[in-house]
Formats: C-alpha cells, structure tokens, sequence
C-alpha cells in the first residue's frame, strides 16, 4: 500500500512529531535508500573499532544506530543495548568520543573555520554523520 508511509507521518508530519515528544525519541523519516547508505556508512566506522565484535556492530546496525546516534550516546546510553558489555559500551563511547574530538579539532583548525558551519563541518569529517 503506497499511502501507509504518508499516513504515518501526518499532515506536515505532525504523527512524526507526536510520537518523537511522547518517546523523547529523534525521529528520522527516510526513504529505504538513505537508511541503507546510512546504515553502510555506521557499518563502515563501527568496522574500525577493534574492541567492538562483528555481532555487536551488526547489532547496533540492525537496531538503527547511526553515527549521530552514537556521537550523542555515553556509556549509560550505550549499556541499555541488549547484550552490550560494559567493556564494549565503555571502548565504543571512547572511541566515537575521540572521533568526534578530532572532527572538531579538524574543522576549527580549517583554513577558514566559520562558526556558522562548524557543526556541518564536523558531521562531514566524521563520514556525514
């Protein structure tokens, strides 16, 4: 049925909103398309991480954790993942948290660091997440 995904969003995505105030969620709506490339792109970064297991990176792939969604996560957050070691919410909080540091570092330290896009500017060297 092509009209179930308007519906679910809403008028002006009004549904998207609701649900995203009553879950205290961000919600994204996307097409199959832009989740599977972000879905890549997390597999990709996640792959660097050495102290993190192929199950758990499939994981948190699977359960729709983006590159965003783990810049913004702490340990706590990251302990509420079903069967996520503390060893590994700890090394996968460290490591994002280092990688952000240095995507900041790099964008200030530009050519022409400009205040108003630093935060896209770090988004980008941190692989557009």
């Amino acid at each position: 049925m092509k009209t179930a995904p308007p519906l679910a969003i809403g008028k002006k995505g009004q549904n998207v909103r609701l649900a995203a105030k009553l879950t205290h969620w961000d919600i994204d709506v996307m097409s199959k398309e832009e989740s599977d490339h972000l879905a890549e792109q997390t597999m990709t970064a996640l792959n660097m991480i050495e102290d993190i297991s192929e199950d758990t990176r499939g994981r948190l792939v699977r359960l729709g954790y983006t590159l965003r969604d783990l810049a913004r996560s702490n340990t706590e957050d990251l302990l509420m993942v079903r069967d996520l070691s503390e060893e590994e919410a700890t090394a996968l909080a460290v490591t994002i948290q280092q990688e952000v540091d240095a995507a900041i570092e790099f964008a200030e330290n530009s050519p022409d660091p400009d205040p108003s896009t630093l935060l896209e500017d770090v988004y980008t060297s941190l692989g557009g997440i």
